[in-house]
């Protein structure tokens, strides 16, 4: 079938006749034809990279179908649904790096993940002037991109003290942690602190 005909599945394996440019830094490929060959094909396993590994060697994962697992949303208030789409700041806590929610798919119309989560997409570019050494992104594909991830981490990895104590507790942790929350012996919400830190200090009387 010509391009026209063509009406694009996930998990098609395609042959197909064009030509390679760049667009704003990103190799891309804009066909004449295309013929179907098969459908159904799982989709590649994905390479998993940290934030500062992405920001490291951005230029090498360009068009490479990425996994960046335990990250969460800096400013959850970009998640704007607007426009052609939206860029957000995506971090772990430490580093940052670009995602776009592009409008062509179905994450644009959702609400934005809360917490940490794991995303899979495609290491992707927009760069208006050469040499195009920067602006990259991350270009999760669909709803399915994004998987709400709880990390276990283990009791060794948390300092809490004085134990027991019946003013104030102090939580500490090696790595950043969203928020705690402290839950009394019959499981009643105690006390909750937002925060992205690595301690935490809760008051009791």
């Amino acid at each position: 079938s010509d391009v026209s005909g063509y009406s694009f599945t996930a998990g098609d394996s395609l042959h197909m006749w064009g030509t390679v440019s760049q667009y704003n830094g990103l190799l891309q490929f804009s066909p004449d034809s295309i013929v179907l060959i098969s459908q159904g094909t799982a989709e590649p396993t994905p390479i998993t990279v940290t934030v500062a590994q992405f920001n490291a060697a951005a230029e090498s994962y360009e068009n490479r179908y990425l996994l960046l697992e335990n990250v969460y949303l800096a400013d959850p208030t970009q998640w704007t649904g607007t426009g052609s789409g939206f860029n957000l700041d995506l971090t772990d806590g430490t580093d940052t790096m670009t995602m776009r929610i592009d409008n062509d798919v179905d994450l644009y119309s959702q609400t934005a993940p809360t917490g940490s989560f794991d995303v899979t997409g495609w290491g992707g570019q927009f760069d208006f002037s050469s040499p195009y050494t920067s602006g990259h992104q991350l270009l999760p594909c669909s709803a399915s991109s994004i998987l709400t991830s709880t990390e276990k981490i283990d009791a060794a990895q948390f300092t809490v003290y004085p134990n027991p104590t019946a003013s104030t507790l102090t939580i500490e942790s090696d790595r950043s942690v969203l928020f705690v929350e402290v839950y009394n012996t019959v499981g009643q919400l105690v006390d909750r602190i937002d925060a992205n830190n690595n301690t935490f200090s809760f008051q009791f009387w």
